[in-house]
């Protein structure tokens, strides 16, 4: 049996410096016990992704096709993160890797964080 070629459509939060930014992963066309995991990475106001990267999660367990996530906690620098989600594959399944800043089914994956607006 020849293995699959998953994809993922990936979608990222924006918010301020006092929040958590978010990237999910919706994993699609992968057998209906695909393991493996996705891990996410994330570069600050690098839109190359290029260098050593300023947050990489723990890998996240994959159980099939669904939706996986990763969470920059707060504080959160502010600037642009740009993400890329990749999967390891498995036996069944063919690995899978993101671009930076992916523009997958309309969304980009990216986070915006903006400065906090105090009032006086």
């Amino acid at each position: 049996m020849a293995r699959k070629s998953p994809a993922i459509v990936t979608s990222a939060t924006s918010g301020l410096p006092t929040d958590t930014i978010k990237d999910t992963a919706t994993l699609s066309g992968a057998t209906s016990n695909a393991g493996g995991s996705i891990t996410f990475t994330a570069w600050l106001n690098n839109s190359t992704c290029t260098g050593n990267a300023d947050f990489t999660s723990s890998p996240v367990t994959v159980s099939g096709n669904g939706n996986y996530s990763a969470t920059i906690p707060s504080p959160v620098a502010v600037g642009t993160w740009y993400w890329i989600a990749s999967y390891t594959g498995d036996a069944n399944n063919k690995p899978y890797k993101g671009t930076c800043g992916d523009l997958t089914g309309g969304n980009l994956e990216q986070s915006t964080v903006n400065k906090v607006t105090p009032a006086i």
